[in-house]
């Protein structure tokens, strides 16, 4: 099988996986991961919990969660 069979075949299962899985929330730190799992998502919130020093997850997801028109939710948390 070459590159472009292996990439359309992933890309499939990836769309089968996300539409059997009929979620309303999605775990979001703005990386690679779950922006692919998003932009596969219709109406699908997304959810940011990061610690008190958090660096720059937030931002990212915050940035990526706007460019793609999702509702986000933010959770600071402190242990």
């Amino acid at each position: 099988m070459n590159y472009q069979g292996i990439a359309l075949k992933l890309k499939n299962m990836l769309f089968d996986t996300v539409a059997e899985n009929n979620t309303s929330g999605l775990l979001f730190s703005g990386g690679l991961d779950s922006s692919i799992v998003a932009c596969m998502s219709s109406r699908v919130k997304a959810v940011t919990i990061s610690f008190m020093s958090h660096g720059e997850d937030v931002k990212y997801a915050a940035l990526m969660a706007n460019s793609l028109n999702m509702k986000h939710y933010q959770k600071e948390i402190d242990i």
